[in-house]
């Protein structure tokens, strides 16, 4: 068989025979060996180069790239040219068949690459591969478009939803806020720790301390919402505090001074529902309110005042009913009458006044009730006149009990006080359960001296031109009562 070699030398032979049997006399032969002789070398050196190399093409498996239909290769060039170097923060990714290198971790905080990349095409020579490939990268490719890659089907679970939180109330410098009102006098001091304010108006005082809810209103004790803070030196208090709180008390309000006003006084309890029960003569809460509540109401009716009564006797009634009575004739004020009780504790005591709690603050008892401080109910349009006319009852049986003040208190679960569209507030005139003061509470004098303090502070709250003025006596209630507590 004849090799390559054999082949490229033959044609060497058959020319070195011509030029033996040429004229070395002519020039023009002559010429024609110098010619020949350097076709010869030329010859004779290509007998010697390597076999050029045959391109070779990587095959890339068909489930991880398929092709598209590929544009008509441009003729190739006559002259090669160099490959560009594309930069390799520009450089699309080369696919090849290699073993797939050791997958990066992420650096903190960076999201972690997704299974399948993007689609992507490419329309430039690929660069030159990196040192370490097992092969070369396939010819240049006119326009190269890859499927889009099918949807990943593991994902990274998505972050936990957190509902964006509501703006931070700004709180108030307590000493900007009182410049800003008019008050005449704002003191400081410190005790035990903490900082004292007294505030003056034309209204009253006010005393607060830094972290505490307890402040004081011409001497009785209400509930804040938020405690007041100490920052940057300056007492600070909460923005709703001071809109439903300070402001209503240091500003004054306005007294209906309505000439004849209905008011409707709810005996608490009754029928099945008896409430709490006496630890002294074991009397029912519902028999002490009814009988208080029947000589408040001849009280009133007596200085020219509109008083019903939800119930006049010993009858079960809904909380519902109570509200709808007194919206059925249209009260210009609303007080449910009740005795507390802490059984078995025995040592609490003291008077409680109970107003709806403004929305946008906590309550001061909620009784294991949800407490929902965005809630807006038909009596807080009257949260100012509950505070006021609260803080006056409280002041007024403050005289009768001996000063045991538990103060004005707020509460949102109070279902009689919720649908109220006036004021309205609710009085604990003192614990059953308390033995010194279950013992005051079942002598008739005590409850026409409580019935004598809420009418006075009723009638103070309604204006001055209805102060309490000596009057005929009438019979306690004003009805006929069959129920025998002396």
């Amino acid at each position: 068989m004849m090799t390559a070699t054999h082949r490229r030398r033959k044609p060497v032979r058959f020319i070195i025979s011509c030029l033996r049997a040429a004229d070395p006399h002519n020039g023009i032969v002559a010429d024609f060996r110098q010619v020949a002789s350097l076709l010869c070398l030329l010859l004779g050196g290509c007998a010697s180069l390597p076999e050029p190399a045959t391109p070779r093409v990587t095959q890339v498996p068909d489930e991880t790239i398929t092709l598209a239909e590929p544009a008509p290769l441009a003729a190739p060039a006559a002259v090669a040219r160099p490959t560009p170097v594309v930069p390799a923060a520009a450089a699309p990714p080369v696919r090849t068949a290699a073993p797939a290198p050791v997958p990066e971790v992420p650096a903190p905080g960076n999201p972690v690459p997704a299974a399948n990349p993007a689609p992507f095409a490419v329309t430039a020579p690929l660069p030159t591969p990196a040192p370490g490939l097992a092969h070369p990268p396939p010819p240049a490719i006119a326009s190269l478009s890859l499927p889009s890659p099918p949807t990943p089907t593991t994902s990274l679970p998505p972050p936990p939803h957190h509902p964006a939180a509501p703006p931070a109330a700004k709180w108030l410098a307590l000493d900007r806020w009182a410049q800003a009102h008019g008050c005449t006098t704002l003191q400081k001091s410190v005790s035990g720790g903490a900082t004292l304010c007294h505030l003056g108006s034309t209204n009253g005082a006010l005393t607060l301390q830094s972290g505490s809810l307890i402040a004081h209103w011409n001497g009785v004790e209400f509930r804040l919402g938020f405690a007041p803070q100490i920052s940057d030196g300056h007492i600070h208090i909460h923005p709703v505090d001071a809109r439903k709180h300070l402001e209503p008390l240091l500003d004054g309000i306005p007294r209906p001074g309505k000439s004849s006003p209905l008011i409707v006084i709810d005996p608490g309890h009754g029928g099945t529902d008896a409430g709490s029960r006496s630890t002294i003569d074991a009397g029912w809460e519902k028999e002490y309110t009814l009988d208080w509540a029947r000589r408040l109401q001849g009280l009133l009716l007596a200085r020219g005042w509109t008083a019903l009564l939800t119930r006049s006797g010993d009858t079960t009634l809904a909380l519902s009913n109570r509200v709808a009575f007194a919206e059925q004739h249209q009260a210009d004020f609303f007080i449910s009458l009740h005795f507390n009780s802490a059984a078995p504790n025995h040592a609490e005591a003291g008077l409680e006044t109970y107003a709806l709690t403004p929305a946008g603050l906590p309550s001061s008892l909620t009784r294991g009730y949800k407490d929902d401080a965005t809630l807006n109910f038909p009596n807080n349009e009257y949260d100012a006149q509950n505070l006021s006319a609260a803080l006056r009852l409280q002041r007024a049986l403050l005289q009768v009990n001996g000063h045991a003040d538990r103060g004005v208190r707020h509460a949102r679960f109070l279902t009689v006080l919720q649908g109220q569209n006036r004021p309205a507030v609710l009085v604990e005139g003192g614990y059953l359960s308390n033995p010194q003061e279950a013992r005051r509470i079942a002598d008739p004098a005590y409850r026409q001296k409580l019935a004598e303090a809420v009418a006075t502070a009723l009638i103070e709250n309604a204006g001055p031109s209805l102060a309490l003025r000596p009057q005929p006596a009438a019979a306690p209630g004003g009805v006929t009562s069959t129920l025998k507590l002396n």
